[in-house]
């Protein structure tokens, strides 16, 4: 004898709760991916006000490598609305990070060291200055920067010239001005 297949014939109502259940479970995966995501950016938010609260520190600065100091110094020029580049760490012609804003171009040359940077560093920047200017037209400032200060005679030597520094007062300043933002 064969047996007749059961055929689950469902009533309107229960098409609709049917309906219903789907959609609810769709609904609840749909606000706990939201929440996920939520979650997320106040994570990423909480971080963020972290990491700018220390750079708000002169021992955070000395504690970065050569690198990181190189990163931290692009990311607090690119969330003051510079558009920043790094360049390649070798064979970089004494350019670090590059920046560009409405009107104006730098080059920037950044110094981890745990001494006062000398006067044969900003020497050199100013030939790599002269050089790039050459061949970039907008370039117009060149930047020194450092963890451990300049020497005197870097400072004589800045004068006049299309060269700022930026120790580690003048580079929380600008972080302080972002954090404000």
């Amino acid at each position: 004898m064969k047996t007749k297949p059961l055929i689950f014939d469902p009533t309107e109502k229960e098409k609709l709760d049917m309906f219903w259940e789907c959609r609810n479970k769709e609904i609840a995966i749909e606000a706990a991916r939201r929440e996920r995501e939520e979650a997320g950016e106040v994570a990423r938010i909480a971080t963020e006000r972290k990491n700018n609260e220390k750079r708000l520190v002169v021992s955070y600065w000395k504690g970065l490598s050569w690198q990181a100091f190189e990163h931290e110094l692009a990311l607090v020029f690119a969330k003051k609305g510079w558009k920043t580049e790094l360049t390649q760490t070798s064979g970089d012609g004494g350019v670090d990070i590059k920046i560009k804003n409405v009107g104006m171009e730098a080059m920037i040359q950044c110094k981890a060291h745990s001494k006062p940077v000398g006067v044969r560093d900003i020497r050199d920047l100013f030939g790599t200055f002269m050089h790039e200017k050459e061949s970039n037209a907008n370039l117009d400032r060149a930047i020194l920067a450092s963890t451990s200060g300049f020497t005197g005679g870097v400072e004589k030597f800045a004068e006049n010239k299309p060269i700022d520094l930026l120790g580690l007062p003048e580079i929380i300043k600008i972080q302080e001005s972002i954090k404000h933002n």
